[in-house]
């Protein structure tokens, strides 16, 4: 398989695995707790990848932005991190996908006002591996 052709299938896999996430949490049916749950509120959000095995030095990821639209950052070095402040409610989410053409291992985190809200590993000891990390504003 050609790079360029590798490297479609891995834009691919990470645009549905986004899309996937958006569709599963729009659902506005949840009741809001008692007293409203401080929302909306203004948050710093923080995205991290740090390398864990593999040498890897660029990776791709996605993620949803200080507007609640998707940025698309390719050939990014490692490690990442992008921080930024949005205002959210209830139930809205912070997500991003990585993907890597190369084997090896990530820890990504999901960071909320310097707190880890979520952290995942992914690996891929053969080829190209790509993973999601979501949060869900409780």
């Amino acid at each position: 398989m050609n790079m360029t052709a590798f490297n479609t299938h891995i834009l691919r896999l990470a645009a549905i695995l986004l899309t996937a996430g958006l569709f599963v949490s729009c659902s506005k049916d949840k009741p809001a707790p008692p007293g409203g749950g401080g929302y909306p509120k203004e948050v710093t959000i923080e995205y991290k990848v740090t390398v864990l095995t593999g040498g890897l030095t660029v990776g791709n990821i996605d993620y949803v932005n200080e507007t609640g639209g998707i940025t698309m950052d390719r050939d990014k070095p490692l490690p990442y991190s992008k921080s930024f402040k949005r205002t959210v409610n209830q139930y809205e989410y912070a997500t991003f996908t990585f993907a890597s053409s190369k084997p090896g291992s990530v820890k990504a985190e999901i960071l909320v006002n310097g707190q880890p809200m979520e952290t995942q590993t992914f690996a891929g000891s053969s080829g190209s591996f790509a993973g999601s990390v979501k949060y869900i504003f409780p």
